[in-house]
């Protein structure tokens, strides 16, 4: 194993001193500690196979996962974007923070010569997404810990309960609220307007139904695990992620 941690070391360094080529638009995107913990994958894979990768082929892995170039861009530019629909927002949480629970649990799976790597990915793949859904809704909050709570709307970043607000809206509404979130002197009364106009469509609790799907899929996954305490604690973890403060 410490030849693993040499490894993975030493690709991180050399990621980071540009040794191995990156494109602006990928660096953006996944930053230094993304593409650690997908070398710490394929790490951990030749751990157990041993068959160590390349950084080029790790790279060339991450591009297979996250798409080609120009959808990283694509995927980027939307985010920001008043008119991003939700197709497109659990396209880019699925590459970004699901992408990082998937890749721990997979390293779990691998770390116990589980032979059920794909199941734990794919279970990470859901929790992430729920994080995230439940994270961007503290945005919203008076309780938000860490960041601004309303950082990612002076972005502006459009999350999921406004995305689905603004699918709901008339062409009069939705200019009204465009024209808020435009607004570079975003107040704490354009806040109060946009959480009036989110609960008046129902985009809390949409977000919060959509959580449940998500929920459901990921228990349909672990049924593909044995029935034990370990199993049960995980169960509790998709209500925790669900049901957080913080």
């Amino acid at each position: 194993m410490k030849s693993s941690i040499y490894k993975l070391t030493k690709l991180t360094i050399d990621i980071y001193n540009k040794k191995v080529s990156l494109m602006p638009e990928e660096a953006k995107l996944f930053q230094l500690n993304t593409y650690s913990r997908l070398i710490l994958l394929n790490i951990m894979k030749g751990h157990y196979s041993g068959k160590y990768l390349s950084a080029e082929e790790i790279i060339k892995n991450i591009h297979n996962i996250y798409g080609s170039r120009a959808s990283i861009v694509k995927c980027l530019q939307k985010a920001y974007k008043l008119n991003l629909i939700e197709k497109d927002y659990l396209e880019l949480i699925s590459k970004k923070t699901a992408a990082l629970f998937s890749c721990c649990c997979a390293v779990a799976a691998i770390s116990c010569n589980s032979k059920k790597v794909k199941e734990a990915e794919e279970f990470g793949k859901y929790l992430g997404i729920i994080f995230q859904i439940k994270d961007d809704l503290f945005d919203y909050s008076k309780n938000r810990i860490g960041k601004p709570t309303k950082e990612d709307l002076k972005t502006p970043k459009i999350t999921l309960p406004l995305i689905y607000s603004l699918t709901n809206a008339s062409p009069k509404e939705k200019k009204i609220i465009k024209s808020i979130l435009r607004n570079k002197n975003f107040s704490s009364k354009n806040k109060t307007e946009i959480n009036r106009f989110i609960e008046e469509k129902k985009g809390f609790d949409y977000a919060y139904s959509l959580m449940i799907d998500y929920k459901n899929k990921a228990l349909e996954v672990l049924k593909n695990f044995p029935q034990n305490k370990s199993k049960e604690s995980i169960k509790l973890l998709l209500d925790f992620a669900i049901e957080r403060k913080y």
